[in-house]
């Protein structure tokens, strides 16, 4: 006869299987110039059931990307319930870091405001972008991006056309940021994002972002990070040692030593979850 403790066995081996088939899988896309990068997630432990990069120098652009991206979810099939997330690269959003107000706003004159600041950096073609900003206090500066308003519809079309679930378009600065959040938690110096083609520098205060500046790069990353940390240093003579502080966070330079800066504190950081292929490095945060 079998015991109520056998039987509690037998059922908590089950439950776990049994809710993983409940869960819906979950995609995972990252769009940059260097190509597409599609990963698929299933069950309780996020297990990766298909990854599959697509690259080619004729989609540079988010128009043939999101072309060839229609193509390739036709041939996946995916499962109707699927729930989606895009990562953007810096390759296809524009960001402001706006100074912090002495007082709180609405939401609609928040809007209104970024809307401002974006135009009159940009010009006029702000008007076609999709601005969004973060939740900061009003103490603190606002980090905001922006996105070609089209580029965000056609992804909600793809959405729509294969039958899954858009829950977010973020850039890969965002999605990095958050995962390396408690490494530099009330942090001072700077964060390194590094992409496939742009170095994002990033004024860290008490962990919070009050600059940022996006580099492009096309040969040794780790000089012209030293270049432009010294321009920083001859820029803002008030950076005292304790802020001369570097993360860096270099998710497809695994392996790469990171040279000494001289007169500042190098740290490589990372994350526990990372993946080896370096080209779904921007997704290793999500995922």
């Amino acid at each position: 006869m079998e015991s109520p403790l056998y039987k509690r066995l037998i059922v908590s081996r089950l439950l776990p299987d049994f809710l993983s088939r409940l869960l819906p899988a979950r995609l995972t896309i990252g769009l940059s110039s260097d190509g597409i990068a599609i990963v698929i997630t299933k069950g309780i432990k996020n297990k990766i059931v298909h990854q599959q990069f697509i690259t080619d120098t004729q989609y540079a652009d988010w128009q043939s990307l999101v072309q060839q991206l229609d193509a390739t979810l036709s041939q996946l099939k995916l499962v109707s319930n699927s729930v989606c997330t895009v990562v953007l690269s810096s390759d296809f959003v524009r960001y402001l870091v706006l100074p912090a107000l002495p007082f709180a706003m609405s939401e609609s004159e928040k809007i209104a405001y970024i809307q401002a600041a974006y135009r009159d950096v940009y010009g006029a073609v702000t008007d076609d972008w999709h601005i969004k900003c973060d939740d900061a206090a009003p103490n603190q500066n606002m980090l905001a991006v922006a996105v070609d308003e089209q580029l965000m519809t056609a992804l909600g079309q793809l959405a729509t056309q294969h039958l899954f679930k858009l829950k977010s378009v973020q850039p890969q600065l965002m999605a990095a940021f958050n995962g390396v959040m408690p490494q530099i938690l009330r942090k001072n110096g700077y964060l390194v994002l590094l992409e496939q083609t742009k170095l994002m520098l990033i004024r860290l205060q008490d962990g919070q972002c009050q600059h940022l500046r996006t580099l492009t790069f096309s040969g040794d990353w780790q000089l012209d990070l030293q270049q432009a940390i010294q321009r920083e240093s001859a820029l803002n003579e008030e950076i005292s040692a304790l802020d001369k502080q570097l993360y860096i966070y270099a998710p497809a330079q695994k392996n790469t030593l990171i040279s000494d800066i001289k007169g500042w504190s190098v740290k490589k950081i990372s994350l526990k979850n990372g993946l080896p292929n370096p080209h779904y490095a921007m997704l290793e945060a999500l995922l």
